[in-house]
């Protein structure tokens, strides 16, 4: 049994430990800041650079599955961890990079990765330890992929033009090892309830009330409607995201002022992310998803 002060700072740390694994997700924004360096050394063609996301998000799909497999059988810290550490190797596999084999290899690889780092693990372990405020939670440890991306784009961005886009990629490389990876393993933990365990961090929540498993869900309606809504998403948001930067650089602006605003944009849903979960906690789900 957990004393609710030692319960309270645990599930604080967790919260940390999530938002800080979140921020790896913006490690996949920086192939877009650093794509006209990269297409300018190695004379590649967009469509052959762009084309490697393909690969990476049908990865990212068919891993997806077996990450939530993963959590539920190994727990969210072996998972996010090693996830890190997939993530931290490639970068700096991508530092050496030469070939369009290797790009699109690397670029697999860090659909694995990301996928690793991604919602399916951290709403898994943020939902077992918030149950009241549990949508502003999320909403804030999702902002880890907003704040990563924001503060890598600019970082790689600046590494790049003083050095090299190389550079930029094994440096990032190292961060992952040096902050991800410790995020994970030292900071985050499944709540594992038992007798007694404070009523804040692993109690039930009524919504829980009605859960439904894997197969049951696959039989309703709402599971597909919802699934249709993210593959709609990101089938425009991929695609404009990954091509913003040159898009403007092809207009006029300089490439330290197109990245700038790629980094604003990807900024943008910080203060979203928490609104959208503060009003989830107030809301009916219906309601907060119309919104």
């Amino acid at each position: 049994m957990l004393p609710p002060a030692t319960s309270n700072r645990r599930k604080y740390a967790v919260l940390l430990g999530a938002l800080l694994c979140q921020m790896g997700l913006g490690y996949g924004y920086v192939l877009g800041a650093l794509a006209g360096d990269i297409l300018g050394e190695l004379e590649w063609t967009r469509t052959a650079y762009s084309g490697a996301r393909a690969p990476q998000l049908f990865v990212i799909a068919l891993a997806s599955p077996l990450i939530g497999a993963a959590t539920i059988r190994f727990g969210s810290r072996q998972v996010l961890a090693s996830a890190a550490v997939v993530l931290g190797i490639t970068f700096l596999l991508l530092g050496d990079l030469d070939s369009l084999w290797q790009l699109y290899g690397l670029v697999i690889l860090m659909g694995f990765a990301v996928a690793g780092l991604g919602d399916i693990v951290v709403s898994q372990v943020i939902s077992q330890w918030f149950t009241r405020n549990r949508g502003l939670a999320l909403g804030v440890v999702f902002t880890g992929s907003n704040i990563g991306g924001f503060l890598l784009t600019r970082f790689s961005s600046s590494v790049a033009e003083s050095e090299s886009w190389r550079l930029a990629f094994v440096t990032m490389g190292l961060g992952s090892f040096l902050v991800l990876v410790p995020a994970a393993w030292f900071l985050v933990r499944d709540a594992r309830p038992s007798r007694g365990d404070d009523k804040n961090a692993l109690e039930a929540s009524p919504d829980d009330a009605g859960a439904l498993d894997g197969r049951a869900a696959l039989r309703t309606r709402s599971f597909w409607i919802l699934a249709f809504a993210l593959f709609t998403f990101f089938f425009y948001f991929m695609a404009l995201l990954e091509h913003l930067v040159l898009f403007l650089t092809d207009h006029g602006l300089p490439s330290s002022e197109a990245r700038e605003w790629f980094s604003n944009a990807i900024g943008l849903g910080f203060v979203s992310k928490i609104v959208l979960g503060w009003v989830a906690d107030r809301l009916a789900p219906r309601a907060t998803i119309l919104i």
